[in-house]
């Protein structure tokens, strides 16, 4: 067997934080971010119909024109079967919505939101300057859907949208949203984000896209795992296909190339080239999430996995197709590690995780905001032939 572990360096992520890190959560320390309400009778409602909710931080420096959406992650469900499990606890994020807490909250209703969270990352980061706002993710539809399936209200697509409203309207002097979120989250605002500069296109409001971890590839599972494009095809037939919001999450110039198979527009291999929006795509080419559920069919993320010869090659051969799709991407677009991780952008991987280049996750946002790109060659590493990573600061 051969342990991951002493194949890739990952600086600052622990194993712990490697289990939560796809899940919405408040920490200990860090911005402190406000209980916001959103607007009853909007639809934008969790699935088990309590109204939605969002977080809030002004920034640090007076009259701040620039705010950070971040839609949270923390996986999904597709159907009748996988959603009752995720109530019930049986499943990622094994939290029993009939016995949840604050510090163990219900991903499918807002009921357990506390009145303060304390977000460290990009967070503590932006606030310095830029006002903030991370959204809980209760919906279960990867922040894609607008229907109501099975006894539930699959409403995420709206919340989205709800909260960009909302913000515009407390903020009528806001000139910039960088529309992002991580794991789910990233899933999510890469599918909307086109539609959301498209909305804000006649107020001028400049949108930018930090997508956390959002690039699901088409790849044969090991073990009894479905798939993520099983899972997806699920998604858009459950969740988005014939709600008022499908134009708006499919998009449009991606609907017209996969006809008939209209899910691909919710998944990151099929969506990215499509969208126009200027956007930093920010992965780890050995992703965690995607790994541990193709390899092992693990639900969540193994913090220390060993693997033998096949699948040892089934993992090289995952990251050596994502850096050969990442590679076709728009110049500029990609920050991508070579390394064992997912979604690092809400904990201190944020500054702290370097690509080969020196760069962090940080600096490529930075870019962003500037109105810059990545220079040629710097944001994707390259994929050693020996599986030895240096991530570190």
């Amino acid at each position: 067997m051969t342990r991951l572990s002493s194949l890739f360096f990952l600086t600052a992520v622990t194993a712990s934080s490697l289990h939560s890190a796809s899940s919405w959560s408040c920490e200990s320390s860090g911005a402190e971010l406000g209980l916001k309400q959103l607007p009853e009778g909007s639809g934008a409602v969790c699935n088990d119909g309590t109204n939605a909710e969002y977080y809030f931080a002004p920034s640090s420096s007076p009259n701040s024109k620039t705010t950070l959406i971040y839609l949270s992650g923390g996986g999904q469900c597709s159907d009748e079967a996988s959603c009752a499990s995720r109530y019930d606890g049986s499943a990622y994020p094994y939290h029993d919505c009939n016995n949840s807490t604050s510090s163990s909250p219900c991903f499918m209703s807002s009921k357990d939101n506390p009145d303060k969270c304390l977000k460290g990352g990009i967070f503590a980061d932006l606030v310095k300057t830029v006002d903030v706002v991370y959204v809980p993710y209760c919906s279960s539809d990867g922040w894609m859907g607008d229907n109501s399936f099975s006894g539930f209200e699959f409403r995420g697509a709206n919340i989205a949208f709800s909260v960009v409203e909302a913000v515009i309207k407390n903020n009528p002097n806001t000139k910039t949203i960088v529309f992002g979120g991580g794991s789910a989250g990233g899933r999510g605002a890469s599918a909307l984000l086109d539609e959301v500069s498209s909305r804000l296109a006649d107020s001028k409001i400049k949108v930018l896209g930090f997508l956390d971890s959002p690039y699901y590839t088409e790849d044969a599972p090991l073990g009894d795992f479905e798939g993520f494009q099983a899972q997806t095809v699920d998604v858009y037939n459950n969740f988005v296909k014939g709600s008022e919001l499908e134009d708006a999450v499919v998009g449009g110039a991606c609907k017209d190339a996969y006809k008939g198979e209209e899910w691909k527009c919710l998944f990151g291999q099929y969506r990215f080239p499509f969208i126009s929006t200027d956007h930093v795509l920010v992965a780890d080419q050995f992703d965690g999430w995607q790994l541990s559920h193709n390899i092992h069919d693990y639900d969540g993320i193994e913090s220390d996995p060993s693997y033998n010869d096949e699948e040892m090659v089934s993992v090289d051969e995952f990251a050596r197709k994502q850096h050969a799709l990442m590679s076709t991407l728009r110049e500029g677009t990609v920050f991508a590690t070579a390394c064992y991780s997912h979604h690092i952008s809400e904990g201190d991987g944020f500054f702290n995780v370097k690509n080969n280049q020196g760069m962090s996750q940080s600096d490529v946002l930075k870019l962003l905001m500037e109105g810059k790109g990545i220079a040629k060659g710097a944001g994707l590493d390259e994929i050693p032939e020996e599986f030895e990573c240096c991530c570190g600061d």
